[in-house]
């Protein structure tokens, strides 16, 4: 099983991400930091979970447990929301993961996460696409 927190947020009209994925036993397994530009919250949120959990998928794990700060997002890839258009292909993509994987989304509070905020706040110092990301 595979654990993934992951952060993305907008500061100033400029985008960024960040994002943990530990083993079962909590072992760091891959960590990043990506400056996106221009978009929203949501959206950037909606980004940051799609490419974790398909770095999951590539890499054969199949047990993934997700979670995100964005109660809203959240909501929306559970079907509890209406998805907003600006992130309507991100969430039909990952609920198409949910179909092949066991892979399950849940909300949790910025505070339980300071990684994968860090993380996030990292990339706003960064030129756009440049990636620093940390693996064991």
């Amino acid at each position: 099983m595979m654990e993934i927190k992951c952060d993305g947020r907008c500061k100033d009209a400029y985008c960024g991400e960040g994002g943990v994925i530990r083993d079962h036993r909590g072992h760091l397994i891959f960590a990043y930091s990506l400056n996106l530009g221009q978009g929203t919250n949501n959206l950037e949120e909606a980004k940051t979970l799609l490419y974790e959990v398909e770095w999951c998928v590539r890499n054969e794990y199949d047990y993934i447990l997700a979670e995100s700060e964005s109660k809203l997002f959240v909501d929306c890839v559970n079907y509890i929301n209406f998805i907003p258009w600006r992130i309507h292909d991100e969430v039909k993509q990952l609920k198409a993961h949910m179909e092949t994987t066991s892979f399950i989304l849940s909300h949790y509070y910025i505070e339980a996460n300071k990684v994968a905020d860090l993380l996030t706040s990292l990339s706003y110092n960064m030129d756009r696409w440049e990636m620093t990301n940390f693996r064991t």
